[in-house]
């Protein structure tokens, strides 16, 4: 039976269940007529789309980029039901893109997105494209050029595994101009909560992928006074949008208002924001590393 001391209802975007099946780790806590263990399992693609149904014109809730790692609780009629290991997120993508043959990375594209090549050379045909923070395994080196078990790519472009980028908004404004696509997370298009994740994990940061989720959670800093002027580097929370703090009065965000990342003053959003819902920022959190940003800038 499911666990009555469990205070609220567990989110279906970070735990796995659902009416006919359910993740093994929740038994016990929710009601299915079947528990299953996830199988693990790693994006073999440039990117995918995780999908709040099977099927391909489902709404995309999240991304997933090559190299991330999965747990496939259902394979049904080219679709896999997934939970992201890195932000814990819970949906569909297609099962052709995924590979049960897992590779330990070594290396993280540091580059908004850079050539996947045939060989060790730019002449070469270029067979995709990888995206900021996937995760690579080289296999060897040839000038500069590193061999991935899918082909090669520009060493320079790439960082050790566990190096990161600190200034995470220096990070979120090499995204200056991306589109705006609802539940992406790379330079081909990418949304409010997506940029802000990003940015983070480039940092070392662990990072939750929606904004409702990043408001509420303690992984992302000390939460502010709404009232607080914003210092570079604060992220700043409306009802269903979030900004990166340039200065008091500038933010980069990815925004549904112009379908793309730009730069705009605060004051803008918060008009926005206020004609939409009635609501002006709703929280304001300081990422560990906020204080050093702005003694550096």
């Amino acid at each position: 039976m499911p666990d009555s001391t469990i205070a609220e209802p567990l989110d279906r975007r970070l735990h796995a269940f659902r009416p006919d099946l359910a993740d093994a780790r929740l038994e016990g806590k929710v009601a299915a007529p079947k528990f299953v263990t996830g199988k693990p399992a790693q994006l073999d693609a440039p990117q995918a789309a995780v999908r709040k149904a099977a099927n391909g014109d489902s709404e995309q809730e999240a991304e997933l980029l090559y190299g991330d790692r999965v747990l496939v609780f259902e394979e049904k009629a080219g679709w896999a039901w997934i939970q992201g290991q890195r932000d814990g997120y819970v949906g569909y993508v297609e099962s052709k893109l995924l590979s049960d043959r897992l590779w330990d990375p070594t290396h993280r594209v540091a580059a908004l997105r850079t050539p996947l090549f045939a060989g060790p050379g730019l002449k070469t045909a270029i067979r995709a494209h990888l995206h900021m923070e996937s995760a690579v395994c080289v296999e060897e080196q040839q000038g500069n050029y590193g061999q991935t078990r899918d082909g090669w790519v520009y060493a320079p472009h790439l960082t050790a595994f566990d190096q990161t980028e600190p200034d995470y908004v220096a990070t979120a404004l090499k995204f200056l101009g991306a589109p705006y696509v609802w539940g992406g997370r790379s330079s081909l298009g990418l949304d409010c909560s997506g940029l802000v994740q990003i940015a983070l994990q480039r940092a070392g940061l662990p990072c939750p992928r929606d904004s409702d989720m990043q408001a509420k959670s303690d992984l992302l800093g000390e939460q502010l006074v709404v009232t607080s002027a914003p210092e570079r580097g604060d992220l700043i929370y409306w009802k269903g949008h979030v900004a990166i703090a340039l200065n008091a009065t500038e933010v980069v965000n990815a925004t549904a208002s112009g379908m793309a990342v730009i730069v705009e003053p605060l004051a803008a959003i918060n008009a926005r924001a206020v004609a939409e819902s009635g609501q002006g920022v709703i929280a304001i959190r300081r990422p560990a590393v906020s204080a050093r940003l702005s003694r550096a800038s």
